[in-house]
C-alpha cells in the first residue's frame, strides 16, 4: 500500500508539473498570421502581384513597399518549407520587378531593397536576368557619397551588397560594405536608439527598421559591428513596450512631478525634428520588433505579437493603429488603407523571417 501512495503522489507531481509547464507557455500566433496573410495576398493577386487600390505615388515607393517585400516573404518561406508555390510566388514578383524596373529604378539608395530582392531570387532560381538586374543597383550603391548611405538608406543598400557577396562571393565589396555598416556608428544614441531624418531625433519605428535591415545583412555578412548596434537597438525597443504590447512613444521621466521637462519623447518630430513625418503608429513597425525580439528570445515577442494580432483582420492590416495624419499631410493618403497592401506585406515578410530563422 505504501509503494501505490508513493506512486500516486509521484503521478499527482508530474501532473501538477505539466500543468505549470502549459501553464507558462506562451500562446504564439506566427504560423497562423503567416497563413492568413498569405491568403490574403493569394486572394487580391492579379497578373502575379498584389498591389493597393489606392493611387499611391510615386509609384516606386509603392512597389517597393508591396511587391519586394511580398518578394522577400515568399524567399524566406520558400527557404524552409520548399514549396513549389512560393517559389512560383517569388519568380511572378521578380519577372514584375524586372518587366518594371526602369520605372521603378530611383537611382538612390532606396533601391538597394529592390536590389536585395532580384539578388535573392536570383539564388534561387538561378534567372541571370534577376542577377544582372540586381547587380545594376550594387553598382549603384558603391557611387553613392557618404551623405546617400546614412542610417536606413544606406542600410538598404547594405542589404543588396551583402546578398550579392553571399550570392556572387566578389571580395571588391566588402570594403564597401563594411564602410556603410562602420558609418552608421555616429548616428547612434547612447540609448541604442537611431534618428530618421535629423541626427538628433530619436525615433522608435526607425530604430526597429534598422534591426530589421543589420538582422538581414548579418544574414549573408556576419560582422562583429552588427551585433553592437542589435545589442543597442534591442536594448533600446525592449524597454519601449507597454504591458499591452503597445510602443510607448513618450513617458514621464520624473518620479514626483511633471511638467514638459519631464516627458520623453521616441518619435522624430517630437524629440527634434519637427519637419519629419509622424512616424508613431504604422502597424509594418510592430514586425520589425517581432523581428528584433525573437532574434535574442526575449519574451516581449509574445506581447507585441498579441498586440498585433488584434489589429489583424482576415490578414490584412490598417496602415496605423492610432496617430491618423491630418488631410493636409502629404503622407495622408498613405496613412488611411484598410486594408493597406504595404504595410501587411512588410509585416508578411518580417513575420516569414522569424519563421524562416527558426
Amino acid at each position: 500500500m505504501k509503494n501505490i501512495g508513493v506512486g500516486v503522489i509521484a503521478i499527482l507531481g508530474l501532473f501538477v508539473l505539466v500543468l505549470y509547464l502549459v501553464s507558462a507557455a506562451q500562446w504564439d500566433p506566427l504560423n497562423g498570421e503567416i497563413s492568413r496573410i498569405d491568403r490574403f495576398i493569394q486572394r487580391n493577386e492579379f497578373n502575379g502581384v498584389t498591389l493597393d487600390t489606392r493611387p499611391l505615388t510615386p509609384y516606386s515607393e509603392n512597389i517597393r513597399l508591396s511587391v519586394v517585400p511580398q518578394l522577400l516573404g515568399y524567399y524566406e518561406l520558400y527557404k524552409k518549407d520548399s514549396n513549389p508555390r512560393y517559389y512560383q510566388d517569388i519568380v511572378d514578383r521578380a519577372d514584375f520587378l524586372v518587366l518594371h524596373f526602369d520605372e521603378l529604378f530611383r537611382g538612390d539608395a532606396f533601391d538597394g531593397m529592390t536590389g536585395y530582392a532580384l539578388l535573392a531570387a536570383f539564388e534561387l532560381t538561378n534567372n541571370e536576368t534577376y542577377f544582372l538586374k540586381g547587380e545594376d543597383i550594387v553598382e549603384l550603391c558603391a557611387g553613392l557619397d557618404d551623405q546617400q548611405i546614412a542610417l536606413n538608406w544606406g542600410l538598404m543598400c547594405g542589404m543588396a551588397i551583402s546578398k550579392y557577396i553571399e550570392v556572387y562571393g566578389d571580395p571588391n565589396y566588402i570594403y564597401l560594405l563594411r564602410r556603410i555598416i562602420d558609418y552608421q556608428a555616429q548616428f547612434q544614441h547612447p540609448d541604442g536608439s537611431f534618428p530618421h531624418y535629423c541626427p538628433g531625433s530619436t525615433d522608435i519605428h526607425y530604430t526597429a527598421w534598422m534591426s530589421m535591415e543589420l538582422i538581414k545583412i548579418k544574414e549573408g555578412f556576419p560582422y562583429k559591428r552588427i551585433d553592437e548596434y542589435l545589442n543597442n537597438t534591442y536594448n533600446f525597443l525592449k524597454v519601449r513596450v507597454n504591458d499591452t504590447g503597445e510602443p510607448e512613444y513618450q513617458v514621464n521621466l520624473c518620479q514626483s512631478s511633471e511638467g514638459p521637462e519631464c516627458i520623453g519623447y521616441y518619435y522624430s518630430r517630437a524629440s527634434g525634428c519637427p519637419q519629419d513625418y509622424d512616424t508613431r503608429g504604422w502597424v509594418n513597425e510592430l514586425g520589425y520588433e517581432l523581428l528584433a525580439f525573437d532574434y535574442f528570445h526575449d519574451r516581449e515577442y509574445y506581447k507585441v505579437a498579441s498586440f498585433l494580432t488584434r489589429l489583424s483582420r482576415n490578414g490584412a492590416y490598417k496602415d496605423k493603429w492610432a496617430y491618423p495624419q491630418p488631410l493636409e499631410d502629404p503622407a495622408y493618403l498613405w496613412s488611411i488603407g484598410d486594408p493597406s497592401v504595404p504595410r501587411t506585406s512588410l509585416i508578411f515578410w518580417a513575420l516569414a523571417s522569424i519563421y524562416a530563422d527558426r
